[in-house]
C-alpha cells in the first residue's frame, strides 16, 4: 500500500537559534512521504538563509518567503499549497520526535480517524517534562465527535494546540485560522473536531514545546487577553448553535476566565492605562454576566469550586488587593496595617516596576516566590495563606516582596541587585516538589543557584515521574541553606 503523503507546515519568524533542530527532526522523519512547506514570515534575522540551505538539500522543502503577516496568515499559507492527504503545524522553535509523522499517520489508518493527536514534553535545552499526568498508556483511544468535542472543551486530556495533531487536509477545505488574533488555535479547533466523525489520542508524548518565557500563552498583555476572551467566546457561540449539551461546559471555562481576570480590570480604580480605559466596559459585561449567573443559582455553580471562586474574587475586595494574581504583576506589600504601613501594586510596566524594585534597596525582607499568576484556586489560597503566615513574623524594620515565576525569571537581574545576604526567600509550596511541573522546578533551580541566603521551600507534596532519578535529585537539593517543609508524612519520608 501506498504511504499517504503528509504537508508538515513550519511558520518560521526570527528564530535563527532554534530553526536548525526544527529542521532537522522534520527531514530526518521516519517517514518519508512528506511536503514540507516552509512559510519565512518576513524574518529579519538569519531565518530565511536557513531555510533557503535546507530547501536546497531536500526536494521535499517547498519554501515561500511573504512579508510579515502573522502565525494565522503563514499558517493558512501552507495550508493553500499544502499537497499531501493528511496535515500536520510545527512551529519554528519546537522540535518533534523521529517517529511524529509515523506514529500518527499509523493511528489515522489503523482507527480511521479524521484528526489523530499525541502527548508532547514541555522543553528547554537541557531536560524535557511529559505533560501527560501520571502513568503513561500505549493505548490509543479513539471517540466519536461529541465525547472529542466535550474533551476538547475540557481543556484536560484534549487541549487546542494545532501542533500536536495530524489532520485529514479536507478538514481545511472552508477553514481557516482567523488573521491577525492571538489564540489562533481555539478559534478554529472545534470546528475541526466538529467536521470529525473520529478522533484518536494517545498518551505518547512525540512533540517537544520549547518553553520560552516571552511566548504568547505566558504574556498576559492586553490584546493577548481580549483575544483569549473572544476565541472562548466564539466558541461559547458555536456551541449555542450547534451543541447545546455543550454550552454549560463552555460556559464554565469561561466563568473560571471571568473570575480569574476580574481583578485586573474591576479594582485597578486608579489604573490610567489604555488597558483599562478601552476595555473596563467590554471587560464588565463579561463580569455582569457572571454575576446574573450566580444571583440566579446558574448550572454552572453547582460545583463549589465556581461558587468559592466567585465568592473570593467578586466579593471579598480586601483579599483581591492582597492576591491579584493576573496580568503578570507583582503585587508587593510593605508590611501591613499592622506594622503602620500600606498595600502597594506594581502594575505591568518594565521602567516603573524596576524603579519600584529599587525602593527595596537596602531594606531587610522577605521575598516569597513563585506566586501564582493563573488561574488555580488552590495555588492562589496556597499563596495567600504563606502570606499571612510569613506576614506575622516580620518586624519593624523588614519588607515583603511577592514575585510570581515568569516575574522572577523576566527581571532577575534587578531583583538579585536588591537582595541583602540576610535577606530570606521564600518558595512558595505546594503540590509541585519533584520533576513533574518544569516552571516551579525551573523557579527553584534559578533561586538555589544564584541565592547564599537562607532558602525556604514551604509545604509541598514530593513527588517524581521517573523514580529512578530521586537519588540524584534530592542530592542537588542537600544545602545547609536550605530549609525544606512537606505537606504529609510520605514526602517527608522519601526525601528524609
Amino acid at each position: 500500500m501506498n504511504e499517504p503523503k503528509v504537508s508538515v507546515i513550519v511558520p518560521v519568524y526570527n528564530v535563527e537559534k532554534y530553526l536548525s533542530r526544527c529542521l532537522d527532526s522534520i527531514v530526518l522523519q521516519s517517514y518519508q512521504n512528506l511536503d514540507i512547506v516552509l512559510v519565512n514570515d518576513g524574518s529579519t534575522d538569519n531565518s530565511l538563509k536557513i531555510c533557503q540551505d535546507y530547501a536546497e538539500n531536500d526536494s521535499r522543502i517547498r519554501l515561500i518567503d511573504q512579508n510579515n503577516k502573522g502565525l494565522s496568515v503563514a499558517r493558512n499559507t501552507g495550508i493553500d499549497i499544502a499537497s499531501g492527504q493528511y496535515i500536520c503545524f510545527i512551529d519554528s522553535d519546537d522540535w518533534v520526535e523521529p517517529d511524529y509523522v509515523e506514529f500518527m499517520v499509523k493511528m489515522s489508518i489503523e482507527k480511521d480517524s479524521d484528526i489523530s493527536i499525541v502527548s508532547s514534553y514541555n522543553s528547554t535545552d537541557t531536560r524535557d517534562i511529559i505533560t501527560t499526568k501520571g502513568w503513561i498508556s500505549n493505548k490509543v483511544e479513539t471517540y466519536d465527535t461529541f465525547t472529542a468535542l466535550r474533551l476538547l472543551t475540557e481543556d484536560v486530556k484534549i487541549h487546542s494546540h494545532a501542533w500536536d495533531k495530524l489532520y485529514k487536509i479536507s478538514l481545511f477545505n472552508n477553514i481557516r485560522f482567523p488573521e491577525g488574533k492571538n489564540y489562533e488555535d481555539i478559534f478554529i479547533m472545534h470546528i475541526l473536531f466538529a467536521h470529525s466523525a473520529s478522533i484518536s489520542i494517545s498518551e505518547q508524548p512525540k512533540y517537544h514545546y520549547y518553553v520560552r518565557n516571552n511566548s504568547i500563552a505566558r504574556n498576559y498583555k492586553r490584546k493577548n487577553i481580549l483575544d483569549y476572551f473572544e476565541a472562548e467566546f466564539s466558541r461559547l457561540d458555536y456551541m449555542q448553535k450547534h451543541y447545546e449539551d455543550l454550552i454549560s461546559l463552555q460556559n464554565t471555562k469561561i466563568m473560571e476566565l471571568v473570575l480569574s481576570y476580574y481583578p485586573k480590570f474591576k479594582y485597578e480604580r486608579n489604573d490610567t492605562s489604555r488597558f483599562y480605559k478601552q476595555d473596563k466596559k467590554i471587560f464588565n459585561k463579561y463580569v455582569n454576566n457572571a454575576e446574573s449567573a450566580y444571583k440566579r443559582n446558574h448550572e454552572n455553580f453547582t460545583d463549589p469550586k465556581y461558587s468559592y471562586m466567585y465568592a473570593i474574587y467578586s466579593k471579598n475586595r480586601i483579599l483581591l488587593k492582597i492576591i491579584s494574581p493576573i496580568g503578570n504583576n507583582v503585587i508587593s506589600r510593605v508590611k501591613t496595617s499592622k506594622h503602620k504601613s500600606q498595600i502597594k501594586r506594581l502594575l505591568y510596566n518594565d521602567n516603573k516596576f524596576r524603579e519600584q524594585l529599587k525602593e527595596y534597596s537596602g531594606k531587610h525582607k522577605i521575598i516569597l516566590a513563585g506566586v501564582p499568576e493563573y488561574d488555580n484556586l488552590g495555588d492562589v489560597a496556597i499563596g495567600f495563606a504563606e502570606e499571612r503566615f510569613l506576614r506575622k513574623y516580620l518586624s519593624n524594620n523588614t519588607s515583603f516582596l511577592a514575585i510570581s515565576e515568569n516575574d522572577f525569571f523576566k527581571y532577575f537581574n534587578d531583583i538579585k541587585k536588591i537582595v541583602l545576604n540576610d535577606d530570606v526567600i521564600v518558595i512558595q509550596g505546594g503540590g509541585n516538589f519533584g520533576d513533574q511541573y518544569f516552571d516551579q522546578e525551573k523557579l527553584r533551580n534559578i533561586i538555589l543557584k544564584n541565592f547564599k541566603n537562607k532558602i525556604i521551600l514551604m509545604p509541598s507534596t514530593f513527588y517524581m515521574k521517573n523514580k529512578n532519578n530521586t537519588a540524584k535529585y534530592l542530592k542537588y537539593y542537600d544545602r545547609n541553606n536550605l530549609f525544606l517543609f512537606f505537606r504529609e508524612n510520605k514526602s517527608a519520608q522519601i526525601v528524609f
